[in-house]
């Protein structure tokens, strides 16, 4: 078996049995539109895909650790016109719930960037994908949230809220706030009226920081309505964020691999994972992109563990996503009645 530590992203191992049964959810997972519907459109075209290991090299290789390396995901893979067919839309919903569902997961949650909160069809499509991919997977479930990255423009940024309290209304679970700036501290001010807006709208909220540094992540802490942190690793620098991030009781969205390739860790051995684990603090394990990561649910589990996490905090990190997922109380029941039949069995 090869080592966690010497371990490249990209580096093939085998998942092991118990990983591979144990009920898992991702929290922490982005639609990625351009790579999803390429890929499928590549292959009606009988064309090559990208080659995201390709990219993971030469990222690791070539970009700076750190802010660099997100802004560098941006890749123009398909043209608007392209995704916004009902057609296109609901292939790529299909291909990223199944690959959920096929790695293990029995619960995720997808996030939706750009303009996609805007389509009239949005939540309706998205049911339909989550029912495709039960007929395979049976009692797989999965929850839609919007992305919003607050605009220069207050006007856009209006229009976006206004479009998350319309799908509000349909079924969206929640938002995804990422602060602008990210890596340095962001004026609140009126990120915190937006956010009231979409918790009076019913949303949960999930909030971008401490990924790369510490920036942003005190001030996510005391948004009223705020449940999760995505990522939220540095607070493993500051004693006094961890006793923020406990007192807060909301959940930490960990992507290990995202940090490893992205930079904000140097290594898999250098992680915070079990230190975060050992504070008792609510953590979840998630894939973060996991297309441009060449990874899975299943992977990330199984690095875990790895890492030195027992399979009861694994299925500690599953229980605390169910515990913090953005779904019906009729749902969560469900897939906590899935955990527990596992743990018996």
């Amino acid at each position: 078996m090869i080592s966690i530590f010497q371990m490249h992203p990209l580096e093939p191992f085998e998942i092991s049995p118990e990983v591979a049964a144990l009920p898992k959810a991702d929290l922490h997972l982005h639609a990625e539109a351009g790579p999803r519907l390429h890929r499928f459109l590549a292959t009606r075209r009988g064309m090559p895909a990208f080659d995201w290991e390709q990219w993971v090299r030469d990222t690791m290789s070539n970009i700076p650790p750190g802010i660099a390396r997100l802004h560098g995901m941006a890749t123009n893979l398909i043209t608007p016109e392209e995704d916004a067919e009902p057609a296109n839309f609901l292939a790529r919903v299909t291909d990223i719930l199944e690959d959920s569902a096929r790695s293990g997961a029995i619960y995720a949650e997808v996030r939706f960037g750009r303009e996609t909160i805007m389509r009239s069809d949005f939540m309706s499509l998205f049911r339909k994908a989550e029912a495709s991919v039960t007929k395979t997977f049976p009692g797989f479930m999965a929850e839609a949230l919007a992305t919003l990255i607050p605009q220069k423009d207050p006007e856009q940024t209006d229009r976006l809220i206004g479009a998350c309290d319309r799908a509000a209304k349909e079924g969206l679970a929640g938002v995804d706030v990422i602060p602008e700036p990210y890596v340095t501290e962001a004026d609140w001010t009126q990120t915190a009226k937006w956010t009231e807006r979409l918790v009076d709208a019913g949303l949960a909220l999930t909030i971008h920081a401490g990924e790369f540094s510490t920036a942003n992540l005190a001030a996510a802490l005391q948004v009223p309505g705020v449940r999760r942190i995505g990522h939220g690793i540095k607070a493993a620098t500051d004693e006094a964020l961890l006793d923020q991030v406990a007192q807060a009781r909301v959940a930490l969205e960990c992507c290990l691999t995202s940090n490893v390739i992205l930079g904000a860790v140097e290594s898999y051995e250098t992680h915070p994972l079990p230190e975060l684990v050992a504070a008792s603090l609510p953590i979840t394990i998630n894939t973060d992109n996991p297309v441009h990561f060449a990874t899975d649910i299943s992977q990330e589990y199984e690095r875990a563990k790895r890492l030195g996490l027992t399979m009861q905090e694994l299925a500690g990190a599953t229980r605390t996503a169910i515990d913090h997922a953005f779904t019906s109380e009729h749902r969560r029941r469900r897939l906590l009645d899935r955990l527990n039949a596992a743990k018996r069995n």
